[in-house]
This record gives C-alpha cells, sequence and structure tokens, in this order.
C-alpha cells in the first residue's frame, strides 16, 4: 500500500513538472522567478488604439490567495503597484484587465484584479502560466438545452415562473473585484438593470457608450490592445471590454480572469477603441467602443477568456421599432451574441433602452406591443396585446421570460434566427372595471339559454352595457354552476386550473406550443364563463372527456408512475372592449330537471 501511494506521488510531482517545465522561459517569466521589488510594466491603451508602456514594481507573491480577495480565480497573484503618473491619477481602471506585465523583459502575466476605493494604483496579477491553460481546457457546448433554471416541466408552464427561476439562476462565477466594465450605450435604468444582474459579480456597468461599433476598425489583436465581447451590437451597443494578454498564432488569451467562468463558450470577439479613461473617486474605466469582429471566444476559466482569431461565432438579428406617441417612429438594428444566460437579458434591456431612449410615458398611457421569433426549423412564436399605465417593465419580464424558456430549456438546443419587436404608445387609457352583472334566471333546466347582462365602467367615463347568451348543455347534472365575467388575467389562470395538461412541456415542440398558449389571451377582451365541473380525465397531454367513472377508478391508482387529473369542462363567450377588464364577478346557477 505504501509503495502504491509512493508511486502515485511520484506520479503527480513528474506531472508537475512536466508541465512547468512547458513554460517557454525565454518567452515567459515563472511566478517562482519573481520577487518583491522587481521593476516591471504593463502595455494597454489609454486612448484610441495607442499601446502604451507603463512602470510597475512588483510589491509581494501572494501564494494560495483567496478567490474574492486577490486572486482573479486562480491560485497565485502577484502584487504590483503602478508608477506612471497617469496610473496614479486614475487609479485601478475598469478595462485594464489582461494588460500584460513585463518582467526582465518576459511575460508574466495579466493586470486582473483591483480595489474599489484604492488610493494607489494597486493591482493583482493573474501569472502566465495559469493563463495559458485555458487553450488546453477542451470542453464542448451543450447539444441540447441546459435546463439551467431548474423548473418542474411536470407542473404547468407559467412566464412568471420562468422569470423568477431565471433571477434565481444568476450567479455568475467568482466575487471578486474585477477589472472589465460592461460598457453601454443605454440609460441609467438599463445601466442598474444590468446591475442588478451582474453586479453580484463586482462587474463595472457604465452607460456611457457611444452607440454603434466602429466595424470597420482596422487593428489587429496584440499583446496590450483593446478586445470587446460586443453582446449587443448595431444601433444599440452593450460591450464587456478589457485588453488582450497574449496572442500566440491565432490563440488570444484576454482579461486574466473569468467573464463569468462559464467553461465552454461561443461568443464573438471584437477589437475595440478607447475615446479616454474616465477617472472616478470610486473605479475609474476605459470609455470605449467595440469594433470590427475579428474571431470568437471559446472558452471562459477561471484565470482568463481564450478566443481564436478567424473564427465565427452565431449572432440573431434583433429589431425594434418604437412609434411612440410623441416622437417620429424609430427603428434600432442589432446583433444579439448568443448565450443561454445572458441573451435574454441583455434582449430585454436592449427593448428597454430603445423604448426609454428618445421619450418616456406620461402618467396615462397605453403600450399596444407585438413580437415574432423565428426559431430556426419550428414555427414562429409570434404573439400581439397591450398594457394600460404599468409602464413598459411588466412587458420586459414577459419577453425575458419566453427567451429564457426557449434558450435554456432542457430538452434541445434551439438556434434562434431573428427577432422582432414593435412597441407603439399613445397617450391614453384604457381600463375598465364590472360594476354589474345579470342573469335573466338563476334556476334552468337543461338545453335552457341564459342571458347575461354585463355593465362596466370606464376609468374617468362612462358606464356601457352588453348582452350575451349562453344555452346550457342538455347533458348537464342537476346541481349549482359558477358564472364568471372577467378579463385576462382571471381567465388565463381559470384555463391554467382547468386545463392544466395543456400547459405542461416535455418537448421542445410543446414548449414553443405552451409558450404560444400563455401569450395569446388578449387583454383586450371580456371573458363570460359557465363552469361545468369535471368530466373524464387527462393522462399526460392526451384528452379523454366523458370517460366513465367506473374504469376512472381502474386508473387512479397510487401504483401508477402517471397520475390521471380531472378533464374540466365549461362553455364561455368572449365580448372585445378595447379595454383592460381589471376585476371579476361570479354568481351562482342552479341547474334542475
Amino acid at each position: 500500500m505504501n509503495f502504491k501511494w509512493t508511486l502515485a506521488y511520484l506520479f503527480l510531482f513528474l506531472f508537475s513538472q512536466v508541465s512547468f517545465s512547458e513554460l517557454d522561459r525565454t518567452k515567459y517569466i515563472g511566478i517562482d522567478e519573481i520577487k518583491s521589488g522587481d521593476k516591471a510594466y504593463c502595455l494597454t491603451v489609454y486612448q484610441g488604439t495607442n499601446i502604451e508602456k507603463f512602470e510597475m514594481e512588483v510589491i509581494s507573491i501572494v501564494k494560495n490567495a483567496k478567490p474574492d480577495i486577490f486572486s482573479s480565480g486562480g491560485k497565485n497573484t502577484i502584487l504590483v503597484m503602478g508608477l506612471d503618473e497617469r496610473f496614479k491619477h486614475t487609479g485601478p481602471v475598469a478595462g485594464c484587465s489582461g494588460s500584460p506585465v513585463y518582467i526582465d523583459g518576459r511575460l508574466a502575466g495579466a493586470l486582473a484584479v483591483g480595489f474599489s476605493y484604492s488610493k494607489d494604483p494597486l493591482y493583482g496579477v493573474t501569472p502566465i502560466e495559469e493563463m495559458l491553460t485555458t487553450s488546453e481546457i477542451k470542453q464542448t457546448l451543450p447539444s441540447g438545452g441546459s435546463g439551467g433554471l431548474n423548473l418542474d416541466y411536470s407542473k404547468p408552464f407559467s412566464i412568471d415562473n420562468v422569470v423568477d427561476a431565471y433571477r434565481r439562476s444568476f450567479s455568475l462565477g467568482s466575487q471578486q473585484e474585477s477589472l472589465m466594465p460592461l460598457i453601454t450605450s443605454l440609460g441609467a435604468n438599463e445601466e442598474k438593470f444590468l446591475y442588478d444582474f451582474l453586479g453580484q459579480n463586482k462587474f463595472k456597468v457604465f452607460s456611457s457608450s457611444p452607440s454603434g461599433a466602429i466595424p470597420d476598425l482596422d487593428v489587429k489583436l496584440e499583446q496590450g490592445s483593446t478586445v470587446c465581447i460586443p453582446f449587443v451590437s448595431g444601433d444599440i451597443s452593450i460591450n464587456a471590454l478589457g485588453t488582450v494578454t497574449e496572442v500566440d498564432g491565432n490563440k488570444v488569451y484576454a482579461f486574466g480572469h473569468p467573464f463569468i467562468g462559464q467553461g465552454a463558450i461561443d461568443l464573438p470577439m471584437s477589437n475595440g477603441y478607447v475615446h479616454t479613461v474616465v477617472s472616478t473617486i470610486t473605479t475609474s474605466f476605459k470609455l470605449g467602443q467595440a469594433g470590427k469582429i475579428t474571431g470568437a471566444f471559446r472558452n471562459d476559466e477561471s484565470t482568463a477568456i481564450f478566443g481564436i482569431i478567424g473564427e465565427q461565432a452565431p449572432l440573431i438579428r434583433l429589431g425594434i421599432t418604437i412609434n411612440a406617441y410623441n416622437d417620429i417612429p424609430r427603428k434600432y438594428n442589432c446583433m444579439l451574441a448568443v448565450h443561454p444566460k445572458l441573451t435574454p437579458m441583455l434582449a430585454n434591456v436592449a427593448m428597454l433602452g430603445a423604448a426609454e431612449m428618445k421619450s418616456g410615458l406620461p402618467d396615462e398611457h397605453l403600450i399596444k406591443y407585438k413580437c415574432s421569433i423565428d426559431i430556426d426549423g419550428y414555427e414562429n412564436i409570434e404573439y400581439e396585446n397591450f398594457l394600460c399605465n404599468q409602464g413598459f417593465t411588466p412587458i420586459a419580464y414577459e419577453w425575458l421570460g419566453i427567451l429564457a424558456a426557449i434558450m435554456d430549456n432542457p430538452y434541445k438546443k434551439v438556434k434562434i434566427n431573428s427577432i422582432d419587436f414593435q412597441i407603439d404608445t399613445e397617450k391614453r387609457h384604457s381600463i375598465s372595471t364590472i360594476n354589474k352583472i345579470a342573469v335573466s334566471d338563476t334556476k334552468l333546466k337543461p338545453g335552457q339559454e341564459i342571458k347575461v347582462s354585463i355593465i362596466t365602467e370606464k376609468y374617468l367615463g362612462g358606464k356601457s352595457s352588453n348582452e350575451i347568451t349562453l344555452k346550457v348543455p342538455d347533458d348537464i347534472k342537476d346541481g349549482k354552476y359558477k358564472l364568471t365575467v372577467c378579463g385576462q388575467d382571471y381567465y388565463r389562470k381559470f384555463m391554467i386550473k382547468s386545463m392544466p395538461q395543456r400547459f405542461v412541456a416535455d418537448s421542445i415542440e410543446s414548449l414553443i406550443d405552451v409558450i404560444k398558449k400563455s401569450v395569446s389571451t388578449p387583454r383586450k377582451n371580456m371573458y363570460v364563463i359557465l363552469e361545468l365541473g369535471s368530466d373524464g380525465f387527462s393522462l399526460e397531454r392526451a384528452e379523454l372527456p366523458a370517460f366513465p367513472p367506473s374504469k376512472m377508478l381502474v386508473l387512479d391508482s397510487p401504483k401508477r408512475s402517471i397520475q390521471p387529473t380531472p378533464y374540466g369542462r365549461w362553455i364561455e363567450q368572449n365580448i372585445a372592449t378595447n379595454d383592460i377588464i381589471m376585476n371579476e364577478i361570479s354568481i351562482d346557477i342552479n341547474v334542475e330537471k
């Protein structure tokens, strides 16, 4: 036994020596060669595309550092102090992440960690030997959906549940003070939205970038140049901005820390342009823009993000049309990067930003919206609706829930080709309440008709009346039945309660179908429902109405893996009101032969 353990330790020792010896000592300097007081310098861009040299000094070597304090994810960190007067003026700068640090003329690693409110330009450097391993990590993107939302798909689908699960699941990697800004051309509300999701990772979110990219920026990626992940490009921009540490052929190593540390990725990689460094008391940052897409990032690891020049990452075309009540029509054409965790949130922020960019909303407002999502190989998801006096947020979260459910589903990886979203706003309200309902008779016989009179009252307006006729089924049993007049919200909940099997997804096809059902109920209708109780049952998605109760008892056994559920029956009619009905009223109807 001891001999076996000796061989095991010897193997691990030899393996570590072989791995360590692979470091080209003529090009790179290992952390074992670095000591306090060594002179150093880094390469980075403070303006334009000009790579400059900034003098530094090694303060100390921190071994086995905690990732949330000094380390960017690796086990060792080199602490360096900037000596250049500009470094002293700005302090640590978000966007310097990845700036290569040289000691004795050899590459030692990358600036990766800073400290908010720091009075000195103190940085943590990720050693180069830990960064270079990121290109050797072989990971593949999941062939199917990740299912990271941890939803119970055996229960009826709910967009609200998806949004709640999406927010809960948004735990993105380590908690270090990274030096990478997420810069957007959108406003302060969208900056806050991004921070709510990404701020827990202490990424710096700044709404300071000019819109769009610089597609003709002819600058190659090299040590010290600006590199970006253009998550949203075109008329709206959201970019992660950092610095290239090393270029080896077509291999690019950057950041010195993870973006979200989720391993295999397929995101666009572009060059970038720095307009200036904005010096602040809390966190200085590079105000920059993405440039031409030159490759794709493939690995997002704890010590670096790794990309390959010349390769391509998928993009989704996003079109947003805004017809505001007090502005000319505006159209935003964008491209979205594809990431199951990030894309729904980023698309949501882009839509909110486009809607709020030029004009706000009055206190009384009506928002009409429609969306079309083109999914490769499947029927488009198309829906339209309207909302009154609630702002854009409910619409945005509905959209976020749809995209999150599609992109993070547990069944199959799908390709979204394009998304088109249109918003029209009007300066008026469109809200009514049901004031009173009356029926021709509360005691009926099977087959008899019942007249329902409905009086609605418009907000700050007058009353109006409607009348409809329902026919009681000939085969109805004696008993008490509930008749309800309601708006969309109650009707949608009633449908899920009465027919839960129609809102359960067990494949990507059924999930798309369920999403369509969830968003297709118009808010402009008033619904009249006469509930008839249960008759028959459903088994998963199979429906067996009017099934004999005697046979139902045979199926209703706790030993069965799939349990039957009652099959709800009702009759209904709807009335187009062009108003949102805010309440519901119910009365009881008695049926006797």
